[in-house]
């Protein structure tokens, strides 16, 4: 019970993070750049990169452990000036959830899981789970164009898994050479 407990607060902080990021820093500078963005859709989702770390390493339980602070940047996100539909957060989850176990399924059934690092599998992984949450979020909240809402959901989704990716691997080594220089 403690461990999840644990996971809970983990990803639910991580996963805050990210979206504070998102919300206070990526959304209104796309604002700035483009006069074409949307709102609803960040150009670097940085939440989806804790979304496909937490499902590689909790698997379907990730999605009880990120529902409560998604619904939290849900709440957010809508008093900020987006409309996002309430059934968003829910959709979002499991249509990324099932976008991961569709790639992970074929990485293990085509015997490449052993040939890729592991890093270019959670590119894998995240970029048919953005595919799939673009679709079932473009048919939600965006009748009317839903191909420039998927093309912008991809664009956001892989390019803040690439971001959380890339922030992680350098904390990783300032760690590990912190630990060695205190040897």
């Amino acid at each position: 019970m403690k461990n999840h407990v644990d996971h809970f607060v983990i990803v639910s902080i991580a996963f805050i993070v990210a979206s504070s990021l998102t919300l206070g820093f990526v959304i209104p500078v796309q604002g700035l750049l483009s006069q074409y963005a949307i709102p609803e859709i960040g150009l670097i989702f940085l939440p989806h990169g804790i979304r496909v770390i937490a499902f590689h390493y909790l698997g379907w339980k990730a999605v009880l452990h990120m529902m409560p602070a998604s619904y939290l940047f849900w709440a957010l996100s809508n008093t900020s000036g987006s409309e996002l539909d309430v059934l968003s957060p829910i959709v979002s989850m499991v249509a990324c959830y099932i976008g991961f176990l569709g790639a992970t399924v074929v990485v293990q059934k085509e015997d490449i899981g052993n040939k890729i690092s592991t890093w270019k599998y959670f590119v894998i992984a995240g970029a048919t789970s953005s595919v799939v949450n673009g679709v079932a979020l473009s048919w939600l909240q965006f009748s009317e164009t839903p191909m420039i809402a998927l093309v912008k959901y991809v664009i956001g989704d892989t390019l803040g898994l690439l971001v959380c990716l890339v922030v992680l691997m350098y904390a990783f080594r300032l760690i590990r050479l912190s630990n060695e220089a205190n040897k």
